[in-house]
């Protein structure tokens, strides 16, 4: 999948905003079902999906960073070409941390959310 992607993302585009295009650029029904099908085009990998949202046309900035965020919390930050996340370094907030506080909010709600349906369901 990854090889037929790679050479044939331009058809597939094509193909996509022939019969999928929304008349509003950043329409969500647009927008999610082409991150989900670069996703899955991509086998998750960030470094193919990313440059190939970003070129995919239409509102290709929200489509790139759902696809970045679906994909690194997929494959991991390790998976990410390093290059990349060394450009972020510097950045205020620091990237590294905002990620930290997002995923302990996250567990935090998982947790809270875990502990509702224990008593509600007992």
């Amino acid at each position: 999948m990854r090889d037929w992607f790679c050479c044939q993302g331009s058809a597939f585009r094509e193909e996509y905003h022939r019969n999928f295009r929304q008349s509003i650029t950043c329409d969500s029904r647009e927008t999610v079902p082409t991150t989900i099908a670069l996703f899955y085009l991509s086998t998750g990998d960030p470094n193919i999906l990313i440059p190939q949202a970003a070129n995919f046309g239409r509102d290709t900035d929200t489509i790139a960073t759902m696809g970045g965020a679906i994909a690194g919390a997929f494959k991991g930050a390790s998976a990410m070409r390093q290059d990349w996340a060394k450009k972020t370094e510097g950045c205020k907030p620091d990237q590294r941390e905002l990620a930290q506080t997002l995923l302990d909010i996250a567990k935090e709600k998982a947790k809270n959310e875990q502990k509702y349906w224990q008593r509600v369901l007992g």
